[in-house]
């Protein structure tokens, strides 16, 4: 007897039809996935920033001036001729994020990282309504944290 080996159109076409229905099942997951993902990058893009200007505050010596403008947080030391910038992170880096800032700009003490006038905070939202903080304490401590309606990651409560 002659056996053939392979698959039949029809096999094929099945299969084809079974991957795209679940396919077309997933893809909404995957979405949310990488919406949430963005949003993590984002906030901890930002976080890190924030420990970065407090710890070059410290280790320079300087103030420095944290300030948040057209959607870029911008880390600068504003006492050096010309004034010189340290970092600069957009959000624009992170496609579909939004963010806002409050008590921007602020400036780091040179002695304890600490920022003046009381610190600040920064928002960050994805576009389903998912949300971050990134806040810097009156004392320097920089901290990440999600609202208890829609909780991001691992984060605590706000």
């Amino acid at each position: 007897m002659n056996r053939s080996k392979g698959f039949t159109l029809i096999e094929l076409l099945v299969t084809i039809i079974v991957l795209a229905i679940l396919a077309t099942i997933a893809l909404p997951s995957f979405q949310d996935l990488a919406e949430r993902r963005r949003l993590i990058n984002a906030t901890e893009a930002f976080y890190a920033d924030l420990q970065f200007a407090r710890s070059e505050a410290v280790k320079r010596s300087r103030s420095l001036t944290v300030n948040v403008a057209d959607g870029c947080l911008t880390i600068a030391d504003a006492s050096a001729s010309p004034i010189m910038v340290l970092t600069s992170t957009c959000i624009s880096l992170f496609p579909a994020i939004s963010l806002e800032a409050t008590g921007m700009p602020m400036a780091l003490d040179r002695v304890r990282g600490i920022p003046s006038p009381t610190g600040g905070t920064l928002v960050l939202t994805s576009p389903s309504g998912l949300e971050t903080r990134v806040i810097v304490s009156r004392f320097g401590r920089v901290r990440i944290c999600s609202p208890a309606t829609k909780k991001v990651g691992g984060y605590p409560t706000c």
